[in-house]
């Protein structure tokens, strides 16, 4: 890296920035241990660690969110 460049390898990723969040069933590790000894790609999130939010409460929570003038 170059003198005065910034890195972002420390900036931690907000999946509810775009209407997502960490998968349920991985905890947002994308596998799951399986017997023995080995490891599954995790079907919810299709071992992309995070899953969309329920439409219904990403809405409430945009709401929630927008400021009215």
């Amino acid at each position: 890296m170059g003198k005065g460049k910034r890195t972002d390898k420390n900036k931690i990723f907000n999946p509810e920035k775009y209407g997502m969040v960490f998968c349920p069933d991985c905890k947002g590790k994308g596998k799951l241990p399986k017997d023995p000894d080995g490891l599954v790609v995790c079907l919810r999130c299709g071992g992309g660690g995070v899953v969309k939010k329920e439409r219904e409460a990403f809405e409430e929570e945009d709401r929630n969110q927008t400021e009215y003038y």
